[in-house]
C-alpha cells in the first residue's frame, strides 16, 4: 500500500505529514522500529520506519545524515513520535525530506503505541493478502476453464472485461486487433496514437492513454525482452488501476501469451507445409492440376490460370524483420485493401531466399496496385531496399517452373541494372538473351575487341570513359543532352567524346558502329556488373 492508503487505517490517521508530500506515492511493504544507532544495517527497501529518535537524538552528526541515509536505503518514509526526546524536528529534516520527496510523518500523541500500529498494519496486510489469494483463485478457475475448453481470444477478452467492468482490446505486436469486448460502450480506437505512445514510453508496465472521449491503460505482454502483444483496458471516464485489477491483467497476460505462442507455432508449421507445396510446384514435382488445386485450397488459395510469379527480394541481413513476417504482413495488407474485390485472387508465401507472390489474371492486370500495397508494407516495416521481379503468365501448371526461372533471371538482371524496384521479364530486353548464351568466351572476346582500348585506358588512368560512352549512346550521340544528364560541362563531354573516338580509331557517331558499341556495353555489364 502507499501512504494515502496507510493513513486511512485506524490509529495511523493520527499521523501528520510534515514533509515530502510529493513522495506519498511510495509503497509501504513493511514497518520497522528504530532501537539502535546503527539502524541502517537492518533496513530494507519499502520499510516505513517508526522512531522516537532516542538512539541518536543528541548526536548532531548522525541526525544530519539521518534523512539522506534513509532515502539512500530506499526506505518508504519515516514516522517520528515527538514529545518524548524531541519537541520539534530540526529544520534541515524538513528541507532534506522535501528535496528527496521523502515523506516525514509526525505523531504527537504519547499514548499511541508502536506495537499497536504494527499489529494494525499486519492485520490489514493479511486481509489484503487473503483477498488477493481468493481473487487469484477466482481468476485461476476462469483461465483454466478457458484453456480446457479451447477458448480463443474472444473468450479471454470477454472474461477480463466482465472481471474489470471495462472495455478490453487484445492487440498483436503490430497493433492489429485480435479481439475486443465492450461493457459500457462501443469505442473507436486510435491505433496510430497508441503505437506512438508505446514508442515514446518504452518499457513501462502500464502506459496511460487518452484519445477522443476514451481513457485507458495499455499493458505490454512480454516474454523476456520480446513483446508478444498488448492488452488495452479502457473506459469513457478516467480511472485508476487498483492492485486487484493489475493482478487480473497480469494473470490474463500469461494465458494471452500462451495463445499467441500457440498461434505462432501453428502458423510456423503451416508456413512449412506451404513452403514445401510451393517448392514442389516451382520445381515441377506436381504436374496434376487436381492435386495442385486441392492442396492450394487447403492453404486458402484458389489456384487458377493464367498465373504470374513475382519474386520479392530484400536484404534481410540489414533488418530485424524476417521473410515470414514480411509474407504475413503482405497477406494482411492485401486482404485489408482488397477484401471486397471478389474477382481478385493472389497468394503470398515465403520460400527462403525470396517472398513469392502469385497473381491470377485479374490481379496480374492490376499488378501496379498490388505493388503499391507491397511498397506500403515495406515502408511500415522500415525497409527501403527491396526488388520485385515479374515473370510472364503461365497458362497451365506445367509452365510454372519455366516462369519461376524467368522471375529468377529477371531478379538477377534487376540487381545488375540497379535502377528499378520492379522489373518485368518482358522489359529485360537484350539482357535476357545474353544471360542465356552458354558460351561466355565469345561474349568476352566480342566485348574486348569492341571496347578494349577504352577499358584499358580506364584501368590505367582510374577514369570512367565507359560510363561517358554509355551516356552518349543513350542520348543518341547528342553531346549536350549527355552533358546535362552527367552534370558536367559541355566542353568536358566534347573532350571525352574526341578521346574515345581516338582510342577506338573511328567516330562513335557512325551508325555502323553504334549497335556494336551499345551491345558490347550491355555484354560488359552482364559479365562484370555495373559496379566494376
Amino acid at each position: 500500500m502507499n501512504f494515502d492508503e496507510l493513513l486511512k487505517l485506524p490509529e495511523f490517521d493520527k499521523f501528520e505529514v510534515v514533509a515530502g508530500n510529493n513522495g506519498l506515492y511510495r509503497e509501504v511493504d513493511n514497518i520497522s522500529i528504530m532501537e539502535v544507532p546503527d539502524i541502517e544495517d537492518f533496513l530494507k527497501k519499502g520499510d516505513f520506519l517508526l522512531t522516537t529518535l532516542f538512539p541518536i537524538y543528541n548526536v548532531s552528526e548522525k541526525l544530519e545524515k539521518f534523512i539522506p541515509m534513509l532515502n539512500e536505503k530506499s526506505v518508504s518514509g519515516v514516522g517520528i513520535k515527538l514529545n518524548r526526546y524531541l519537541e520539534e524536528l530540526p529544520e534541515y529534516f524538513i528541507e532534506q525530506a522535501n528535496n528527496y520527496d521523502f515523506p516525514i510523518l509526525i505523531l504527537r500523541e504519547k499514548n499511541c503505541n508502536f506495537s499497536d500500529l504494527i499489529n494494525i498494519f499486519l492485520k490489514d496486510s493479511l486481509e489484503k493478502k487473503k483477498m488477493e489469494l481468493e481473487y487469484y483463485n477466482t481468476i485461476h478457475k476462469q483461465l483454466l476453464d478457458i484453456m480446457l475448453k479451447g477458448g480463443e481470444y474472444i473468450e479471454l477478452a470477454s472474461n477480463l472485461s466482465a472481471l474489470l467492468n471495462k472495455n478490453i482490446t487484445l492487440l498483436d505486436s503490430n497493433f492489429d486487433v485480435l479481439s475486443k469486448s465492450s461493457i459500457n460502450y462501443s469505442q473507436q480506437l486510435d491505433l496510430s496514437y497508441i503505437k506512438k505512445c508505446t514508442e515514446k514510453e518504452g518499457y513501462k508496465n502500464y502506459i496511460s492513454l487518452k484519445w477522443k472521449e476514451s481513457f485507458g491503460y495499455l499493458c505490454a505482454v512480454r516474454y523476456k525482452t520480446e513483446c508478444s502483444g498488448y492488452i488495452l483496458v479502457s473506459d469513457r471516464e478516467e480511472f485508476e488501476l487498483v492492485q486487484l485489477d493489475k493482478i487480473a491483467i497480469e494473470q490474463f497476460s500469461i494465458v494471452f501469451r500462451i495463445m499467441i505462442q500457440k498461434q505462432k507455432t501453428i502458423r510456423e508449421l503451416e508456413n512449412q507445409y506451404v513452403t514445401e507445396f510451393i517448392c514442389d510446384l516451382l520445381y515441377g514435382k506436381i504436374n496434376d492440376i487436381r492435386t495442385a488445386t486441392s492442396r492450394a485450397v487447403a492453404f486458402g488459395w484458389k489456384l487458377t490460370f493464367p498465373q504470374t510469379v513475382c519474386l520479392i527480394d530484400t536484404d534481410i541481413s540489414h533488418t530485424k524483420v524476417s521473410n515470414v513476417a514480411i509474407t504475413q504482413r503482405i497477406q494482411q495488407m492485401l486482404a485489408h485493401n482488397y477484401i471486397s474485390n471478389l474477382k481478385w485472387n493472389y497468394f503470398c508465401a515465403n520460400i527462403g531466399r525470396y517472398v513469392i507472390l502469385f497473381l491470377d489474371k485479374s490481379s496480374g492486370e492490376e499488378s501496379e496496385k498490388v505493388f503499391k500495397i507491397v511498397d506500403a508494407v515495406f515502408g511500415e516495416l522500415g525497409i527501403k531496399d527491396y526488388r520485385i521481379s515479374v515473370s510472364r503468365s503461365a497458362d497451365n501448371i506445367s509452365m510454372i517452373p519455366k516462369i519461376y526461372l524467368e522471375a529468377e533471371r529477371t531478379m538477377d538482371i534487376s540487381k545488375m541494372l540497379n535502377n528499378k524496384k520492379v522489373l518485368y521479364y518482358k522489359d529485360t530486353g537484350i539482357y535476357r538473351v545474353l544471360q542465356n548464351i552458354e558460351n561466355k568466351e565469345d561474349l568476352v572476346e566480342f566485348c574486348n575487341d569492341t571496347l578494349g582500348p577504352i577499358l584499358e585506358y580506364d584501368k590505367n588512368n582510374n577514369s570512367n570513359l565507359l560510363k561517358t560512352l554509355e551516356m552518349i549512346l543513350q542520348c543518341d550521340c547528342n553531346l549536350k543532352d549527355a552533358a546535362e544528364k552527367m552534370f558536367v560541362h559541355y566542353n568536358t563531354i566534347r573532350y571525352r567524346s574526341k578521346l574515345i573516338s581516338n582510342l577506338l580509331g573511328y567516330s562513335i557517331n557512325a551508325s555502323a558502329v553504334y549497335q556494336d558499341l551499345a551491345l558490347a556495353i550491355k555484354i560488359y555489364h552482364t559479365i562484370y556488373g555495373f559496379n566494376v
